[in-house]
């Protein structure tokens, strides 16, 4: 199994949460799979498998296979929104959350 990028986003409170991808989970595919945490829950600098997190904080939970030329397609997407005028002070203030 390939190695996973987990991404804590904590931007918006009301909708944080975790992003993962990972490849190798079904052959050829890339597996992105979310995690909503409830807003209550602190998130910052905790991990998704942190112990801090009951089951509770976990209010939902999303996970699709890409084939690899939309796992691409959505890649080019997130870097077009990301160079976008009004993404870039949200960016800087959520500080990379990796």
């Amino acid at each position: 199994m390939a190695d996973r990028i987990r991404v804590r986003c904590d931007a918006v409170k009301y909708r944080q949460g975790f992003v993962e991808v990972i490849a190798g989970i079904h052959s050829g595919l890339v597996n992105l799979e979310t995690w909503q945490i409830c807003p209550e829950a602190d998130l910052f600098a905790l991990d998704v498998e942190s112990g801090r997190l009951a089951d509770a904080d976990f209010i939902a939970n999303t996970e699709l296979e890409l084939i690899p030329s939309q796992a691409r397609f959505l890649a080019a997407a997130l870097i077009a929104a990301a160079k976008a005028p009004d993404a870039e002070p949200v960016a800087a203030a959520a500080g990379g959350g990796r």
